[in-house]
């Protein structure tokens, strides 16, 4: 069962490895004061390339939570089909604000725009694309709230309260295992079933 989230768990730690690497190389005093290129420090060309490899482990990470995820018809289908469109859309909106750090300072103010624009449109899709996604899997979503809630429901009906004690029983329990009274016919109690021994009562002294 753990072994299907390994490689999740792998992509994981490499975004934070990643990360925290490139941050303390990019914090070397003398990497900020060497220029690259006009405009460009060693630095920031440190966590340009980081935050870039961070983006590309993003998307492998999504991909492995998907093929991990089981395709049960379920909630676990409903992400695993709404996922590439999330990861899209994520990786676009942290990704714009990268490359305009880095392509600012050479780009005029058409270019810029033009830059915008084309992220803009890129966005649009993407989040276009999850909704679509949204919409053809919402019946996985909502056959998974209808099981939970089924769930729950089943939950509920086996634990009842004792009429004489309130004590929380099950409802197949003949007597109450805290205060000895009968409880409501039903059927044979779990340990019953299991054993073929009737279930140990405790009772309390009642004060005279």
């Amino acid at each position: 069962m753990l072994s299907q989230w390994q490689k999740p768990l792998q992509c994981f730690i490499a975004i934070l490895s990643t990360l925290l690497v490139g941050t303390l190389i990019a914090n070397i005093s003398n990497f900020s004061h060497t220029q690259v290129i006009k405009h460009l420090s060693l630095s920031e060309l440190i966590i340009f390339l980081t935050q870039i490899a961070a983006l590309v482990l993003l998307y492998l990470l999504a991909r492995e939570i998907k093929e991990a995820l089981p395709n049960n018809g379920k909630t676990s289908s409903f992400i695993r089909g709404i996922l590439p469109a999330t990861a899209a859309l994520l990786i676009l909106i942290l990704g714009q604000d990268v490359i305009m750090d880095i392509l600012a300072p050479y780009l005029s103010s058409k270019g810029e725009r033009i830059v915008i624009f084309l992220f803009w449109l890129a966005i649009l899709v993407s989040g276009t694309w999850f909704i679509w996604s949204s919409y053809i899997h919402g019946p996985q979503l909502v056959a998974g709230i209808l099981a939970l809630a089924h769930h729950f429901e089943q939950w509920g009906k086996q634990v009842t309260l004792c009429p004489a004690c309130g004590a929380h029983v099950k409802d197949d329990m003949t007597f109450c295992s805290y205060c000895g009274a009968q409880l409501p016919k039903g059927s044979i109690s779990n340990s019953t079933k299991s054993s073929g021994q009737p279930a140990i009562e405790r009772r309390f002294d009642k004060p005279e």
